[in-house]
């Protein structure tokens, strides 16, 4: 055009505003390019199921793009286009590793359907239909907080969760010990053995339990909790009375039995041995 006007010695137009725009359009096209090769990225990352997830593919992914980003010359980058995906890939940057979080073992269902109400978002959690689309749908950076506070409580009541399957455990395999007792050469049958390490094991549970039921995160396993409470309470009591009758019976047996003193307390000692049969 400046040759056209020169040669048919028209006044100088000013193209000032021209170049202008044909520098801020080549700009949107790299803006565009960077735009378009990470939307596709996000779109082949939106079919991996939850289940198959690796964050560490996003997160890779997603800072390549971001440092493509960034070697654009400044003017570029300050673009209306510009900020707006330079923001746009630092918030998707910034909720992935709330996809690591929310990869945590002590979420359960209940966990997500809480987060599905209290971000109003909702998705099926079908194994083989919970992909990252329905995780990507969510904005998950709008709700950090609410995410956070799920995760972090669903994490305590795994601990509560664990120590309840543990105290299962430890009373599933718990036997109690019975000896051979004899008097003289007379076999006298079986009497409790040693149970210290029952009751040792009966106090600390019992402990645990109390101070899980006083948990606030002790919700979806407090019927189970004031179950246990109940049973260790019921066998403690048992082996206590237990052991009480069987101390007075070994007292009383080295009284009646064998000894002197069955003829000068003849009732005593027929009672003694009527009893003695009976159990």
């Amino acid at each position: 055009m400046l040759q056209a006007e020169k040669l048919f010695d028209i006044p100088m137009s000013d193209y000032t505003s021209y170049d202008t725009a044909y520098k801020d359009f080549q700009g949107m096209q790299q803006i565009f390019t960077i735009f378009h090769n990470q939307q596709g990225a996000r779109e082949v990352w939106a079919k991996t199921l939850w289940a198959n997830l690796n964050p560490q593919v996003l997160l890779d992914g997603m800072e390549a793009f971001i440092k493509e980003f960034k070697r654009l010359p400044k003017p570029i980058r300050m673009l209306h286009p510009g900020i707006l995906l330079d923001m746009r890939m630092k918030e998707f940057k910034n909720s992935i590793p709330l996809f690591i979080e929310l990869k945590n073992e002590a979420l359960r269902e209940r966990h997500w359907n809480e987060l599905m109400e209290k971000t109003g978002q909702h998705f099926d959690m079908s194994a083989d239909r919970f992909t990252l689309e329905a995780m990507f749908a969510m904005e998950l950076h709008r709700y950090q907080e609410i995410c956070e506070e799920i995760i972090a409580n669903a994490v305590k009541e795994l601990s509560i969760e664990k120590g309840v399957k543990e105290i299962s455990n430890v009373w599933t395999t718990m036997a109690l010990t019975v000896a051979r007792h004899t008097k003289g050469n007379e076999d006298r049958g079986y009497i409790l053995g040693d149970i210290s390490e029952i009751m040792l094991a009966l106090d600390d549970n019992c402990m645990n339990l109390q101070s899980m039921a006083a948990s606030q995160f002790v919700g979806p396993f407090l019927p189970t909790v004031q179950k246990w409470e109940k049973n260790l309470s019921v066998v403690s009591e048992v082996l206590e009375e237990w052991l009480s009758v069987q101390r007075k019976w070994l007292y009383l047996e080295g009284i009646f039995v064998g000894g002197d003193i069955r003829t000068q307390l003849p009732d005593e000692a027929r009672k003694f041995d009527d009893i003695d049969r009976m159990f």
